[in-house]
C-alpha cells in the first residue's frame, strides 16, 4: 500500500445505540492515538453525538457522508438502527441509518478504493424485557438479513471480511490493534521516533508524561484508579493511595498513566482545566519545603506569586504556622486562574479548575522527623479535603503498616480511597513488550528452528511478581544492542546478558569494569550514601537522593557516578542542575539484582541501621534547636553503648554522615562520658530467660520425677515470651529485632522439648503460635519471603496437628489462623485470587467450629472477622455484590454478639465497623440513603462508648470519622 504525507484523517463510526459503549471506546482509542501523535497528524472521529442539528434538514443530511471519509467503522449487535426518510430508500425499500451509511461507504470503496471499512459484530447473548421480545426478534432478523446480504451467504460461507467480539473490552483491544496497523500503512509517521526520542523502553527509570505514547499494558488499572478517585472526591475527600510491591509500576502509573488520563478534557466530572504538582518527598531536606517549591513550578500554580504568599519561603512559613489552612493561598491562586480563563475564553458560567497533586514514593516521608511528617500530612489532608485539589500518592506495600505511625494519612486513606496495584497479567505483559516496539517500528527475532519469537520468551520470563523493572531494563538493553538496519531485537543478545534475571548485573558489571582501580574502591561509599534502611525495619532497603556535592570529598566517586549516569548506562539519575543537583539510583532493582551492590549493602546493614536511627534523632534535635533557639542537650542520645557501636560500624564501613548528623554525634558523645546501658541491654535478660528455661528442662531429663513440673514452667515462660513481652516491646522504637529474636529462641527451645517428647500437642501448639508471630514480625520488617516461609511452616505443622485430632477445636483454629495469615500476605503482594482461596479455606473451618459450638463467643467472632476479610478483598477487586454478601454475613454475627452483651465494648465496636463497611459499599453503589442510615447507627454506638472513656484515642477517632462521613453525605 502506498504511504502518503496526508495530515488529516476522518474516521466515520457507524453504530446503532445498542453498541453505544463500543462507539465511545472507539472514539477513546482514536483520541489516545491522537495524543501520541501530537500535532503532526489530525485524527477526526465522526459520530452523531458530537454534532448539532438544525430543524430545516434531517439528521443524516447534517453529518459527513461516510463515502467522504478515510475510514468507516461499523459496529453491530442486535439491531440496525432507526429508519431514514424516503429520500434515502432504494427501490422502494426503507433503510436504517446504519444500512445507508454502510452502503454509501461500500459504493465509494468499490469505485475509489476509499474509505477503508472495518466491520465488527458483537457475538454475545442479548437480553430484553419480556414485553419487548417480539420487537427485539424483528430487529435481530433484520441484522441477520443484512449480514447474509453482505458478509455471509445462505450456506454460511464468508463473502466479506469482518471481526467478531465478545465484550466492550475485547472490541477496544481489537480495534486499537487494527486502527494502529491501518494508520501505519497510510503514513510514514512512526508514533515514537527513535532518532528524536531514543529507546521506547525506560530501563530502570519510570515512564513520565513525555513517554505516554509508549506506556502500555495498564489501561484497566488506569480506568479503575480514575473511577476510585472520582468516587472518593465526590464523597468529600479527594485522595487516593496506590499501594504495590516494589517493581509493580506505581511511579509509571502515576506519572504516565493516571496523571495524564485525569487531566484530559472530560476525564473528571465538572472540571474544565487542570494544573499539576508532582513531587517525591525525599528529593529535598524537608518534604513540606519540597511541596511548596513544586507549587510554584510553571506547570503548577506560578500565579501564587501574585497572592499573599508570593515566594516559596512565605508559603512554607504560612503552612508551618497554620497547616490546616493550606488550601487558602492555593484556592486564591486557582480563583485568579479561573477568572482569567473565563474572561479570555468567553465563558458565561463559572470555570472549574483543580490542582492534581501527585506524590510519588510516599515511603520516603518515613525518613523524616515526626514533626516534619505531621506538618506534611496536615497540609496534604487540608488540600485533599478541600474542593480545589485532588491528591494521589504511591506507597510500597511492604511499608504499608508504617503509615499507621502518621495518623492523619492513615485516616485520609480511609476517608478517601485505596487501590492495590497487582502485577500485570499475561495479556498486559504482552502489551508492555510488543506495543512500544510496534510504536517505534521495531521487531522481535523469530527462531527459525522452533518458530518461537523473542517476545514470547520475554513474556514467559516476566511472569513473576516484581519482574516489571527487570523486563523494562532487558528490553532497553536489547534495544541498545539491536540490529539497527532491520530494527531487530535478537535472541543472541538476550542470551548473552543472562536473560531477564541477569541483565542488570551483566550491564552494571560491564560499566564498572571500564573504570579505573581507584574508582572501583569508591563503589561501597557511593552505594552506601545512596541507600538507607528504616531504623525499625532494617530488612527494608530504600534508595534515597543525595546532593552531588556530598561526593566532593571523595574525588574517585565522581567519575564512577558520571559513568553510571551516562546515557549508555542509565543506572543512576541526576535530578536538577548546578548546586541543587541530586544523585539517585534509577530503580531499587539495581540494589537487589547487582551482586556487588547486594553484598555491600548486606554487609553494612547494621551500620545503615545505626545511621538511620542517628539521622532521625539528629533531624528532630535540629528542628527543636531552631524553634527554641536553645542547644537542647536533653534531645541528644545518652546511650554510650549505642554511640560506641555506631562509631565503630561507621568507621568499619567508611560510612559518611551529613554535617548535621556529624555534629549531633559529636555532641552526644561529649555528653555521655560515663557508660549507660541501652534499653535493649535490659531486654537481653528476658531473652536469657528462654535459654534458662530450656536448660532447666534438659536437666529434668535425668530427674523424671520433676520433669513434668519443669516442662510446665518452661512452657509457661515461653507463653509469656510469646504474647506478653513482645506486645509491650512493639511500642518501643527499635525493638522489633529483639522481639524477633525472642520468637526464634522460643522455637529453638520448643524444638528441644519436642525432641525429648515428640508427641506433645501442647508444645506443638506453642510452636505454631511462635512461628505465626515470627511471620507477623517479618511482615512488619518488610521481608515478605521470610514471612511467607514462616506462615507456610505454621500451616504445615497445624495441618498435621489438626489431622491427628479432627475434633480438637484449638488445633482446627490454629490451622484456620495459618490460612488467614497466608491470605493476608498474598493480598499485600497483590495476589487477590490466591488470597481469596486462603481466606475461604480459613472461613470454612471457622464456620464448622461456630456451627459445632454456637455459644462460643470467640468462635463466632473468628467467623465474623473471616467474613470481614473476604468482604474487604472482594471490595478491592470491584466485586461489590460478593463484598456486600460477605459484609452482611459479618453484620449478622456482630449484631448477635452485641445484643447478647451490651456492656462488651469490643463487640459494640465490631458492630459499628460492620455498619461502616456496609455504608461505604452502599455509597459506591449510589445508595446514599442506606449509607447514611448505617453511619448514623454506627455513631449511635460509639458516642456512648466515648462518654464512658473519653481518653480512648481510637474511639475518639472513630467518632470523628463517622461524623465527617455523615456530614459529607448530608451535603450531597
Amino acid at each position: 500500500m502506498n504511504k502518503t504525507d496526508k495530515k488529516h484523517y476522518k474516521i466515520f463510526i457507524s453504530s446503532p445505540n445498542d453498541v453505544k459503549d463500543e462507539r465511545m471506546r472507539a472514539v477513546r482509542v482514536i483520541e489516545k492515538i491522537q495524543t501520541e501523535l501530537g500535532e503532526r497528524i489530525r485524527l477526526e472521529p465522526i459520530i452523531w453525538e458530537e454534532h448539532y442539528y438544525t430543524a430545516d434538514k434531517d439528521f443524516q443530511a447534517q453529518i459527513d457522508r461516510p463515502s467522504l471519509c478515510d475510514m468507516v467503522v461499523c459496529i453491530l449487535w442486535s439491531r440496525l438502527g432507526s429508519p431514514l426518510p424516503e429520500q434515502y430508500w432504494k427501490d422502494g425499500k426503507s433503510k436504517t441509518g446504519t444500512e445507508w451509511e454502510f452502503e454509501d461507504a461500500m459504493a465509494s470503496a468499490k469505485e475509489r478504493h476509499i474509505p477503508h471499512i472495518l466491520m465488527y459484530r458483537k457475538d454475545a447473548a442479548m437480553t430484553c424485557p419480556p414485553q419487548n421480545l417480539k420487537t427485539a426478534d424483528t430487529d435481530f432478523q433484520c441484522v441477520e438479513t443484512f449480514w447474509k446480504q453482505w458478509f455471509c451467504n445462505e450456506q454460511g460461507l464468508s463473502i466479506a471480511a469482518s471481526q467478531k467480539f465478545q465484550s466492550t473490552d475485547d472490541f477496544e483491544k481489537q480495534f486499537e490493534a487494527h486502527f494502529r496497523e491501518w494508520l501505519s500503512e497510510q503514513t510514514e509517521e512512526v508514533v515514537w521516533s527513535i532518532e528524536q526520542k531514543g529507546s521506547p523502553f525506560r530501563g530502570l527509570e519510570a515512564f513520565d508524561v513525555e513517554h505516554a505514547p509508549v506506556f502500555f499494558g495498564r489501561s484497566r488499572v488506569i480506568r479503575e484508579t480514575r473511577a476510585r478517585l472520582i468516587t472518593s472526591t465526590f464523597r468529600g475527600c479527594g485522595f487516593l493511595l496506590i499501594t504495590g510491591m516494589s517493581g509493580s509500576g506505581k511511579s509509571s502509573l502515576l506519572r504516565a498513566g493516571l496523571g495524564l488520563c485525569l487531566t484530559r478534557p472530560g476525564a473528571f466530572p465538572n472540571v474544565d482545566a487542570w494544573r499539576q504538582v508532582t513531587i517525591r518527598p525525599g528529593s529535598g531536606d524537608n518534604p513540606l519545603a519540597t511541596l511548596a517549591e513544586a507549587f510554584f513550578e510553571t506547570s503548577a500554580l506560578p500565579e501564587l506569586a501574585d497572592g499573599d504568599c508570593p515566594t516559596r519561603e512565605e508559603m512554607l512559613q504560612a503552612w508551618r504556622e497554620a497547616p490546616s489552612q493550606a488550601l487558602r493561598p492555593v484556592g486564591a491562586a486557582i480563583s485568579r486562574v479561573t477568572k482569567h480563563i473565563a474572561e479570555n475564553d468567553g465563558y458565561d458560567r463559572n470555570v472549574h479548575l483543580r490542582c492534581l497533586v501527585l506524590i510519588d514514593q510516599l515511603e520516603e516521608l518515613f525518613a523524616f522527623s515526626k514533626e516534619q511528617q505531621h506538618d506534611f500530612a496536615t497540609v496534604i489532608d487540608a488540600l485533599a479535603r478541600g474542593d480545589r485539589c485532588v491528591v494521589v500518592a504511591t506507597l510500597r506495600s511492604d511499608m504499608y503498616t508504617e503509615l499507621k505511625t502518621i495518623p492523619q494519612l492513615w485516616t485520609l486513606k480511609d476517608d478517601g480511597g485505596q487501590y492495590t496495584l497487582s502485577p500485570p497479567g499475561p495479556a498486559e505483559i504482552r502489551d508492555i513488550i510488543l506495543k512500544p516496539a510496534q510504536a517505534a517500528g521495531l521487531e522481535f527475532e523469530e527462531n527459525p528452528d522452533t518458530g518461537e519469537h523473542l517476545a514470547e520468551r520475554l513474556e514467559r520470563a516476566a511472569g513473576s511478581p516484581g519482574a516489571l523493572p527487570l523486563l523494562q531494563f532487558t528490553l532497553d538493553q536489547l534495544f541498545e544492542q539491536r540490529d539497527t538496519e532491520k530494527g531487530l531485537l535478537r535472541f543472541a543478545d538476550y542470551d548473552a546478558m543472562g536473560g531477564l534475571e541477569g541483565a542488570i548485573g551483566t550491564h552494571a558489571d560491564a560499566i564498572f569494569s571500564n573504570l579505573e582501580e581507584e574508582q572501583h574502591a569508591a563503589l561501597p561509599t557511593v552505594i552506601l550514601k545512596l541507600v538507607t534502611v528504616r531504623p525499625e525495619n532494617p530488612e527494608i532497603v530504600l534508595s534515597r537522593p543525595v546532593s552531588k556535592d556530598a561526593f566532593t570529598t571523595l574525588p574517585e566517586a565522581l567519575p564512577l557516578i558520571d559513568a553510571f549516569v551516562a546515557p549508555e548506562a542509565r543506572l543512576f539519575v541526576v535530578d536538577g542542575h548546578g548546586e541543587s543537583s541530586t544523585v539517585r539510583v534509577a530503580h531499587d532493582a539495581l540494589l537487589s539484582h547487582w551482586e556487588k551492590a547486594k553484598t555491600i549493602i548486606e554487609e553494612a546493614k547494621p551500620a545503615l541501621q545505626y545511621r538511620a536511627r542517628l539521622s532521625q534523632e539528629a533531624t528532630a534535635w535540629a528542628i527543636e534547636v531552631q524553634k527554641s533557639e536553645k542547644p537542647r542537650p536533653d534531645l541528644l542520645i545518652t546511650s554510650t553503648l549505642f554511640l560506641t557501636e555506631a562509631r565503630k560500624l561507621f568507621k568499619q564501613h567508611k560510612l559518611e554522615l551529613s554535617s548535621q548528623d556529624q555534629k549531633f554525634l559529636k555532641l552526644s558523645l561529649k555528653r555521655t562520658r560515663r557508660a549507660t546501658r541501652l534499653r535493649q541491654f535490659a531486654i537481653a535478660g528476658l531473652i536469657g530467660l528462654t535459654g534458662l528455661t530450656g536448660w532447666m528442662y534438659v536437666r529434668a531429663d535425668t530427674q523424671r520425677a520433676r520433669a513434668e513440673r519443669q516442662k510446665e514452667f518452661a512452657l509457661s515462660a515461653v507463653n509469656r515470651l510469646t504474647f506478653d513481652i513482645p506486645e509491650k516491646l512493639s511500642t518501643i522504637p527499635g525493638m522489633l529485632h529483639i522481639s524477633r529474636q525472642i520468637f526464634e529462641d522460643n522455637i529453638a527451645m520448643l524444638d528441644r522439648i519436642m525432641a525429648e517428647e515428640p508427641k506433645t500437642p501442647s508444645v506443638t501448639h506453642q510452636r505454631i503460635a511462635n512461628i505465626v508471630q515470627t511471620g507477623n514480625m517479618w511482615v512488619t520488617l518488610g521481608n515478605i519471603e521470610k514471612a511467607r516461609t514462616a506462615y507456610n511452616s505454621a500451616s504445615r505443622t497445624a495441618q498435621n496437628l489438626a489431622d491427628s485430632d479432627p475434633g480438637n477445636a484449638q488445633w482446627q483454629r490454629d490451622l484456620s489462623v495459618s490460612y488467614e495469615r497466608i491470605g493476608d500476605l498474598l493480598a499485600t503482594t497483590g495476589d487477590t485470587d490466591g488470597a481469596r482461596q486462603q481466606y475461604e479455606k480459613s472461613q470454612q473451618i471457622f464456620q464448622r467450629l461456630a456451627d459445632s459450638d454456637p455459644g462460643n463467643a470467640q468462635g463466632q467472632r473468628d467467623l465474623s472477622v473471616s467474613y470481614n476479610k473476604i468482604g474487604d478483598l472482594l471490595a478491592t477487586t470491584g466485586d461489590t455484590d460478593g463484598a456486600k454478601k460477605a459484609y452482611e454475613q459479618d453484620l449478622s454475627i456482630t449484631q448477635r454478639l452485641a445484643d447478647s452483651d451490651p456492656g462488651n465494648a469490643q463487640w459494640q465496636r465490631d458492630l459499628m465497623v460492620s455498619y461502616y463497611k456496609l455504608s461505604r459499599l452502599d455509597f459506591a453503589l449510589h445508595q446514599h440513603d442506606k449509607a447514611l442510615a448505617l453511619l448514623k447507627k454506627g455513631l449511635a454506638i460509639m458516642e456512648p462508648l466515648v462518654q464512658r472513656d473519653p481518653k480512648n484515642a481510637v474511639w475518639q477517632n472513630d467518632v470523628q470519622v463517622l461524623r465527617r462521613e455523615i456530614e459529607a453525605l448530608q451535603q450531597e
